[in-house]
C-alpha cells in the first residue's frame, strides 16, 4: 500500500516512494479494503527494497525478507527509519484493487509483531475482526481521539465482493457477526469460531461478485489474482514459516531464497510420461493412485542437491552433492521383480520422484518403468499404537518366541489389507497356532483312515466339494496376485477347511469320505496356505503327505472351471439346514404359561415336512422381471422411490400395493448376499435332488425319524403358499403315530437301563436300528 503523503517520521525518507507492506494469503478479498491496521505499540523499521523504494514493515518481517532477495543488501537488515505504530496512524495510503482512492492507517490491538509483516489489511467485509474492530473506532470517540483519528478516516463501509452460500450476496463479516452476538473486538473467542466460518465458506464455496473475475469460484481464480498483482508491481511474492521455528544455535529461523539446483518435476512433457507410466502402475487400491494424481498435480521443482554431507557428486558442479532421496529412485529397475512395497507416506515425494526419474532415463523403453507400487501405512498392536511407555509393544523376537514363524505370519496377513493401519491382533496369532496344530492332526488322521474311505464315482456330495475346492482355489490365486493377504487366508484357509468339514458331516452320515477328494484337499490345503506358513506346510507336505521334495519345488494346484451351479447347490444346502436347525429351535421353545404355572416343553417333533416353492407367486415374479430388466438397462437398481413409481403402474400388482415395497426391499437385501441372482425368479439346480440326496444328513443334523418333501401347491396353509419361494424351503413339523416298543435289560445288579424305541409305519429292522444306534447300543 503506497503512502500518498510522507509526514512525521516518514519524512525524512523523501523523495523516496515509501510502501506499507501487508501479508496475505487471500489476495482476492483486496477488492475489499477499507483501512490498513498497524499495532499502536509495536516497533515498525524502513527498510530499502531492491528496487530502491522503501518498505515499512516490523524487523522479523524484513529479516525474512532480507533471505528472499527482496532488500538491497542480502542477508542483512540495515533499517533507515525506527518508529511506534502510534505515530504512523492517520496516513493517508492508495490500496491496489479496492474501490476506496484514499484509505487510512488505523490502530488494531490484536496486531502482533510475530505474525505476518506487522501490518494488515482491513476487509472488513470478509473479516469478522476487521469489521469489530472498525466498528469499535466507530463507536468510541475517545479511542479515536487518543490515536488522532479522525471521524473522516473511519467513515467507510464494507465493501460486499464474495457471494457465500447461506450469507448470500450480504455482507459475510457483518452478518455472521450479527448472528454469533458479536459487539466488539473483546470478543476474541467469538471471534475466532466467527472467522472460521466465514472463511472456510468463502474460500471453498464463496464466488467473487466483484472485477474482472466476477462470475468465478474463489478457490479458482485466487492464482490468476495473485499474478495479476504481482505483474502490475503491486504485490511481491514473499514466504515465512507457518510457526516461530529455532535452530540449534537458539537463532529464529527464516525462509531463504538460496541458489540451488532443481529437478523440474512438474514440467509438461515429463510430467504426460509419468502419468502415461501411472497409468499402466499396478497400485494394488485406487485410493494410492489418487494419491499418486493428486502429487503429480501440484509437484513442481524439487531442490536435489546440498553443499555438504555423504552421496554422489553433481556431475556438471561438483561443489554439489545430490541429497538421497534424488539418487535412490532407480535400483528398483535391477530388483528380479518390478514391485515396489512402501509407506504411503511417501506416495508424495520419494515413489512419486521414483516414478519420474525412471520414465526420464529410459524416456522410449517403457519395459523400465515401475509396474507396481504396494502402498501400506503403520502396524498397530491389539487396534492401538505400539508403544514402550504403555507397554502396548511386541519385538520380534518375542513374538517369535511366543508363536512361532508361522503363527506370526499367519497374525500379520490378518492384520489387514488395505493401506490403513494394519492391526496385529494377539488373540488371531493365539487362535492361529491352535487352527494349525488342528490342521496337522486333522491331516495324520485323515491318512490314517485312508483304508476305510471309499472310491470310485463322485456323489453330488463330492461334486459340490469339488466345485468350492476349485472356486476356492482361483479366488485365492486372484487375491495372492493382488497381495491381498488377509483376503487370501480368508478363502484359502478360513473358508477352504470349513468346506472340507461342512464335506465331512455331510459324508459321514451317507457314503462316507471319498478318498481322492481327501488327499486333493490335504495336498491343495498345504499348497494355498505355503506363501503365508510355510514352514508348517512343509512339515504336512513332506513328513504327512509323504512328499519326497520340499513343497518349495511344488507348483501351484491347477483347477477346471469351477461349476457355480454346482457351489449355489452347496450354499443352498448349508443355508437351509441352518434355517430348519433355527426352525426346530423355535418349536421347541416353551410358550408363556399361565400366570403362576411353570409352560411345559413342546414334544421333540418325529418327523418333518420341508416346503418347496416351484416359482414365485405371480406377483413376485412381475416385480422380479421389473426389476431385473432395469437392473440390465441400468447396470444398478434406482433409489426404492423410483422403482415404486415403476411397479405402481403395472395393473396386476394393484391389490398388492402394500407388500410390493417390503417385497423390493428384502430382494435388494438378499442382492447384498447372492448379487444379480437375487433377481431372477428360479433357481440353478434343482432343489429337490439336493435336499433328496441329503435327506439323511438333514434327518441326522435335525434328530427327525423322516422328512417328507412336498411343493407348496399341495399345502392347504395360504401363508406358507405365499412366503415360501424358490431357494428358500421352509420346514413344518409333525408328530407321527408308533408304536412304543419298551426295551428292558432282564439281568439284575448292573448298571444297564431300560429304553423306550418308538416304531413308525414302514420301518424295518435295518432303519430301526440305524436311526437308534445310539439307544441300542
Amino acid at each position: 500500500m503506497r503512502v500518498q503523503e510522507l509526514h512525521g517520521k516518514l519524512a525524512s525518507l523523501a523523495p523516496k516512494v515509501v510502501f506499507l507492506i501487508a501479508a496475505t494469503l487471500r489476495p482476492e478479498t483486496m477488492y475489499g479494503q477499507t483501512n490498513c491496521w498497524l499495532g499502536p505499540d509495536l516497533n515498525y523499521i524502513a527498510v530499502e527494497a531492491e528496487n530502491g523504494d522503501v518498505y515499512v514493515c516490523t524487523k522479523r518481517a524484513a529479516r525474512n525478507m532480507a533471505y528472499q532477495g527482496m532488500l538491497r543488501v542480502e542477508n542483512k537488515v540495515l533499517p533507515i527509519v525506527e518508529m511506534k505504530g502510534y505515530e504512523l496512524m492517520g496516513t493517508k495510503l492508495t490500496a491496489p484493487l479496492t474501490s476506496y482512492k484514499t484509505i487510512y492507517t488505523l490502530p488494531m490491538m490484536t496486531v502482533k509483531e510475530d505474525k505476518g509483516t506487522g501490518v494488515v489489511t482491513s476487509v472488513p467485509s470478509d473479516a469478522p475482526d476487521d469489521f469489530a474492530a472498525l466498528i469499535d473506532l466507530k463507536n468510541k470517540p475517545a479511542l479515536r481521539e487518543k490515536y488522532g483519528i479522525t471521524e473522516e478516516m473511519v467513515n467507510v463501509e464494507p465493501v460486499p465482493i464474495i457471494d457465500v452460500p447461506e450469507f448470500g450476496t450480504l455482507i459475510s463479516a457483518p452478518s455472521v457477526c450479527q448472528m454469533m452476538g458479536i459487539k466488539s473486538q473483546n470478543d476474541k473467542e467469538k471471534l475466532v469460531e466467527a472467522k472460521e466460518k466465514v472463511y472456510l465458506r468463502g474460500f471453498y464455496e464463496g464466488t467473487l461478485i466483484i472485477g474482472e473475475f466476477k462470475g468465478k469460484k474463489v478457490q479458482e481464480i485466487k492464482k490468476a489474482i495473485q499474478e495479476k498483482l504481482v505483474k502490475a508491481g503491486e504485490a511481491e511474492l514473499y514466504q515465512k514459516p507457518e510457526k516461530q521455528i529455532i535452530s540449534r544455535s537458539g537463532d529464529e529461523c527464516v525462509v531463504a531464497l538460496c541458489d540451488q539446483w532443481y529437478l523440474d518435476y512438474g514440467e509438461s512433457e515429463w510430467r504426460k510420461q509419468v502419468e502415461q507410466s501411472l497409468s499402466d502402475l499396478d497400485t494394488y487400491h485406487g485410493e494410492v493412485r489418487r494419491n499418486f494424481e493428486a502429487t503429480i498435480d501440484w509437484l513442481k521443482g524439487h531442490t536435489c542437491a546440498r553443499t555438504y554431507g555423504l552421496g554422489t557428486r553433481l556431475p556438471w558442479d561438483e561443489k554439489w552433492v545430490i541429497e538421497s532421496l534424488s539418487d535412490s529412485t532407480i535400483y528398483m529397475a535391477y530388483y528380479t521383480f518390478n514391485l515396489r512395497a512402501s509407506g504411503k507416506d511417501l506416495v508424495p515425494n520419494h515413489l512419486t520422484y521414483y516414478l519420474y526419474n525412471h520414465t526420464a532415463i529410459w524416456p522410449t523403453q517403457k519395459e523400465m518403468w515401475p509396474t507396481g507400487i504396494r502402498a501400506n501405512d503403520h502396524l498397530l498392536l491389539n487396534s492401538e499404537k505400539l508403544s514402550k511407555s504403555t507397554g502396548n509393544f511386541l519385538t520380534l523376537t518375542d513374538a517369535l518366541d511366543k508363536y512361532g514363524a508361522d503363527g506370526m505370519r499367519l497374525a500379520l496377513a490378518n492384520a489387514g489389507d488395505s493401506i490403513e493401519d494394519a492391526n496385529f491382533e494377539t488373540q488371531v496369532a493365539d487362535s492361529g497356532v491352535l487352527r494349525l496344530w488342528t490342521f496337522v492332526e486333522l491331516a495324520k488322521e485323515l491318512m490314517t483312515e485312508k483304508d476305510t474311505m471309499r472310491s470310485g464315482p463322485n456323489t453330488v456330495n463330492d461334486k459340490m466339494f469339488i466345485a468350492e475346492m476349485n472356486l476356492k482355489i482361483r479366488e485365492s490365486e486372484e487375491h495372492y496376485k493382488t497381495l491381498m493377504f488377509k483376503e487370501s487366508l480368508r478363502t484359502g484357509f478360513f473358508e477352504y477347511s470349513n468346506l472340507f468339514h461342512q464335506y465331512r458331516e455331510r459324508a459321514q452320515v451317507q457314503s462316507g469320505l471319498h478318498w481322492d477328494l481327501v488327499h486333493r484337499y490335504l495336498t491343495t490345503q498345504v499348497l494355498l496356505l505355503s506363501p503365508i506358513c510355510p514352514l508348517i506346510s512343509d512339515y504336512v507336505w513332506q513328513n504327512i503327505l509323504n512328499n519326497e521334495r520340499s513343497i518349495l519345488h511344488a507348483s501351484w494346484p491347477s483347477t477346471d472351471e469351477p461349476d457355480l451351479s454346482l457351489t449355489k447347490a452347496s450354499e443352498y444346502l448349508a443355508e437351509a439346514s441352518h434355517c430348519f436347525r433355527l426352525r426346530l429351535k423355535s418349536h421347541m421353545t416353551s410358550g408363556k404359561g399361565k400366570k403362576g404355572e411353570t409352560p411345559t416343553a413342546p414334544q421333540p417333533p418325529s418327523h418333518g415336512i420341508v416346503w418347496v416353492a416351484k416359482t414365485f407367486p405371480k406377483w413376485q415374479s412381475i416385480i422380479l422381471t421389473t426389476m431385473h430388466d432395469i437392473y440390465k438397462k441400468n447396470k444398478s437398481l434406482p433409489d426404492n422411490k423410483e422403482l415404486s413409481k415403476a411397479l405402481g403402474s403395472a395393473p396386476s400388482l394393484k391389490k398388492y400395493m402394500k407388500k410390493v415395497m417390503p417385497f423390493v426391499q428384502a430382494v435388494r437385501e438378499r442382492m447384498d448376499k447372492f448379487g444379480e441372482s437375487a433377481l431372477k425368479d428360479t433357481v440353478e439346480f434343482d432343489e429337490c435332488s439336493i435336499l433328496e440326496e441329503n435327506m439323511d444328513y438333514l434327518q441326522s443334523t435335525l434328530d427327525l425319524e423322516g422328512i417328507e418333501l412336498k411343493w407348496t401347491e399341495e399345502c392347504e396353509n395360504e401363508r406358507t403358499q405365499e412366503e415360501v419361494v424358490p431357494g428358500e424351503p421352509y420346514l413344518t413339523f409333525f408328530n407321527a403315530t408308533c408304536l412304543q416298543l419298551e426295551l428292558i435289560n432282564p439281568q439284575p445288579h448292573t448298571g444297564l437301563f431300560q429304553a423306550i424305541l418308538p416304531v413308525y409305519e414302514n420301518d424295518n429292522l435295518a432303519a430301526i436300528l440305524n436311526i437308534h444306534e445310539d439307544n441300542i447300543s
